[in-house]
């Protein structure tokens, strides 16, 4: 039964499967209709939707500061952003994607879930458009109350080369106090840090901690967080 293969992975992970799981197994049929015409995913069997899409998703919430804003970069189908707003309504969460098809589900998917704490943005971001989005938005700091804005938390699952979110998300995380980047990498990474890497971090003055191996529950697979904070 899926609410069940759900709460097992959830306890695995040592996250709280006491909560409504209803709106998951409510989400998986909404990608599958959708994807029959339009390629959002190639994992469609149940269990390995599951691991591969809902509990690698919920697999940063614990690294995920509360309260804050998501800003999920190439989300495709809508992962991490959509499974961690139905597992923590708290939070509030852009999906970001460039491709009109993905952004045409993700409003529908929204739309059938009731997630009105989530919102699409349908662009691809640069860095020199991610500030004027965000000011745009409300995510900055309001002068007149600066210290109400919750930090925000750029998120991307293996969409990009973490140097090359570093390079986009840099000027977010210095203007917003608290913020962080969070690029998460499956087995290939391997941990490690490349040149490429290094040399974007020193550029931009912010720090970086790498969290893992984690492992999924069903297929042990492993999964590597690159977090990233401004320094001082």
């Amino acid at each position: 039964m899926f609410t069940d293969t759900l709460a097992q992975g959830l306890s695995a992970l040592g996250l709280a499967a006491d909560i409504d799981l209803a709106p998951f197994e409510r989400f998986y049929p909404l990608v599958l209709d959708w994807n029959q015409r339009h390629n959002l995913t190639r994992i469609t069997g149940e269990a390995e939707f599951i691991e591969k899409h809902l509990l690698d998703s919920l697999s940063v919430y614990p690294l995920l500061p509360r309260p804050a804003t998501l800003v999920d970069i190439g989300t495709g189908g809508g992962f991490p952003g959509i499974p961690l707003s139905l597992y923590d309504p708290a939070f509030r969460v852009v999906l970001v994607e460039s491709t009109a098809k993905k952004t045409a589900f993700l409003e529908s998917a929204i739309a059938a879930l009731g997630l009105s704490q989530v919102s699409v943005w349908h662009t691809y971001l640069t860095p020199q458009r991610l500030l004027p989005l965000s000011q745009r938005h409300g995510l900055l700091p309001d002068v007149r109350r600066p210290q109400q804005t919750p930090p925000i938390v750029c998120l991307s699952r293996a969409t990009h080369a973490p140097e090359a979110l570093v390079a986009l998300c840099a000027p977010l995380l210095t203007r917003v106090a608290g913020s962080i980047l969070i690029s998460m990498q499956g087995p290939k990474c391997e941990g490690k840090v490349n040149p490429l890497l290094e040399k974007e971090l020193e550029k931009c003055r912010l720090s970086l901690t790498i969290k893992g191996p984690l492992h999924l529950p069903l297929t042990q697979a492993e999964r590597y967080f690159y977090v990233v904070s401004a320094t001082g």
